[in-house]
């Protein structure tokens, strides 16, 4: 046997062994990567029964559905004949790894964007995001609101041992939640980083309203920090100005703005504002929508009152006038 290929025999052992992984570990799993340096991000990722073939580069006479080909993997159906290695070197890169990958939701502690670049076996490589350790990644695509796992990655994903990282974009991750498919918010963690205080760290609304675990079930003055971090929309004053203009304040700091249109212009502003307060891009949005709508009641109630004014102008100068004066 040939050290750097598989035989097809040793395939249906291991395909066996790797798609019970699969099973047990992310089959129909979200999982999500919570990373970043100064400020955090997230992305999710949905696992599912046809992601499978795509991780193992291999091919199956006579079946092309990918979820029939894992069904088949976990069964005693497996038959070597049928195995098609269109690259045995690649497909042993991937299954000297498949075994770590198996299990990213623990092995992950990097993440960034792919920077396009191509070396020798993955020249034809086509993703968006890695994820992964020192010897091994996944790659992801985004399909609507997740990210899809697409390939397997024999190779460190840290850009000192192999640049495929955008040099921009590339982040530790802190902590990996997963979940069913089925539920609303992540019930485990999974995986966080090394000498991570999660007692201190606070987390973007975003991500806490997506977790229900009992690691972030905070001391009350840990509460109060993360209230403070992101508060609601009730806890700011907005209050239209002159010239388009609206002032912000929150506790004891207020700062001015001016209204901008066009959705370019607004996310700009929201994105100063959010910085300026500390607090998500989401909820600096609303404050914008507050005083766009003040605005806008502003004005309603001096164009309906235009007439009334125009009506009682003599009143307001101070002018009784008698129906007798009109007749002299």
């Amino acid at each position: 046997m040939n050290k750097n290929t598989l035989t097809n025999r040793e395939l249906t052992v291991l395909l066996k062994t790797f798609a019970e992984m699969y099973r047990d570990n992310l089959e129909n799993k979200n999982i999500m990567f919570v990373f970043g340096n100064d400020k955090l991000d997230f992305i999710e990722t949905a696992f599912t029964p046809d992601n499978f073939q795509h991780l193992t580069g291999i091919s199956y006479f006579g079946v092309r559905n990918t979820e029939r080909f894992y069904n088949i993997c976990l069964s005693e159906e497996l038959q070597e004949n049928r195995i098609i290695q269109n690259n045995p070197k690649l497909i042993k890169l991937k299954f000297d790894v498949l075994s770590q990958t198996m299990k990213i939701h623990k092995t992950a502690n990097m993440i960034g964007s792919y920077n396009g670049n191509s070396y020798s076996v993955y020249s034809e490589l086509d993703t968006k995001k890695l994820a992964g350790s020192e010897n091994a990644c996944l790659g992801f695509i985004p399909i609507k609101d997740y990210y899809i796992p697409n390939t397997n990655l024999n190779t460190s994903i840290f850009p000192n041992k192999l640049k495929y990282l955008l040099s921009n974009d590339k982040s530790p991750i802190l902590l990996t939640f997963r979940k069913n498919i089925t539920e609303e918010k992540y019930t485990e963690l999974t995986h966080f980083k090394k000498n991570l205080d999660l007692t201190t760290l606070t987390l973007p609304i975003e991500i806490r309203n997506k977790i229900n675990v009992s690691e972030f079930n905070f001391s009350d003055k840990n509460k109060e920090k993360q209230e403070i971090a992101d508060p609601e929309l009730s806890d700011f004053r907005i209050e239209r100005q002159m010239g388009g203009k609206f002032d912000v304040t929150y506790r004891e700091k207020t700062l001015q703005y001016e209204l901008t249109h066009g959705s370019d212009n607004i996310n700009r502003l929201a994105e100063v504002i959010a910085k300026d307060f500390n607090t998500s891009q989401k909820l600096a949005l609303k404050i914008i929508k507050n005083a766009e709508e003040q605005n806008k009641l502003e004005k309603l109630i001096v164009d309906e009152n235009i007439p009334q004014q125009l009506e009682h102008s003599d009143k307001d100068l101070g002018m009784d006038i008698d129906e007798n004066d009109i007749n002299d």
